[in-house]
């Protein structure tokens, strides 16, 4: 629902433009007004896709796939997840710092590991890692290990942290490893 009329809470308009089951829901408005709102459609074994808006909220283009959510060939059990974080990079770019969770269906666990990373251009919505090298989406857990991890924590504990950008646009990384 929104305001009827902005900051003032006595009316309400439904609109039914964004699936009422995300989680993780993370707004980036940027600069020209375009906004972009991040989610995970689902519980842990789904993926994690953006749509964009161009009216303040009131539609949104459709769901595109950003993080590939599936279960392992190797033992179905585990499920390949994600946790994400969004944050506006400098000038028309979006940032994305994410870590892995292997999702087990039976003796479910908070493990998390690694850190990821990559950037939307919002002007044509290219994603791009760390060096520059143009991604393909979604982006599956073999695809991230081999163009998008920063930070390898093997058998080690990590979990988010923050990105930001410095003046020339270069990502600084943290994300909280060990226990």
């Amino acid at each position: 629902v929104v305001s009827k009329n902005p900051e003032d809470i006595s009316s309400w308009e439904v609109l039914d433009n964004v699936d009422p089951f995300g989680t993780y829901s993370q707004f980036v408005k940027m600069d020209d007004g375009n906004i972009y709102l991040f989610y995970r459609i689902s519980s842990h074994r789904s993926d994690w896709v953006y749509q964009k808006s161009s009216d303040n909220c009131m539609a949104f283009a459709p769901p595109v796939s950003l993080l590939k959510h599936k279960a392992q060939e190797a033992d179905p059990n585990i499920h390949d997840a994600w946790y994400a974080w969004f944050e506006k990079g400098k000038g028309d770019t979006i940032t994305a710092s994410y870590v892995y969770h292997p999702c087990r269906v039976t003796g479910h666990t908070k493990e998390r590991y690694n850190g990821y990373y990559m950037q939307m251009n919002c002007r044509d919505e290219s994603w791009s890692n760390a060096s520059g090298d143009g991604l393909a989406l979604p982006v599956t857990k073999e695809y991230a290990d081999k163009n998008t991890l920063v930070c390898n924590t093997a058998s080690e504990r990590s979990n988010h942290g923050t990105c930001r950008v410095d003046g020339d646009g270069h990502p600084h990384l943290f994300f909280r490893q060990g226990p």
